[in-house]
């Protein structure tokens, strides 16, 4: 499960900087908004992912 957790980890910082990029070269709205929204989703299944451990624990 820490693999998993590893994993995803390293996919948010990816989606995150591609983002951060999107913005800054003012890329277009409608991609920001679904990159944006899939960060959302990565981001709510590692806090999933970290209260099975916590719970498991």
């Amino acid at each position: 499960m820490m693999n998993e957790q590893k994993a995803l980890q390293q996919e948010i910082m990816r989606e995150r900087e591609e983002l951060t990029q999107m913005y800054m070269s003012r890329g277009n709205t409608e991609e920001i908004v679904r990159k944006s929204q899939k960060l959302d989703a990565l981001i709510a299944k590692w806090y999933e992912l970290q209260n099975s451990i916590d719970v498991a624990s």
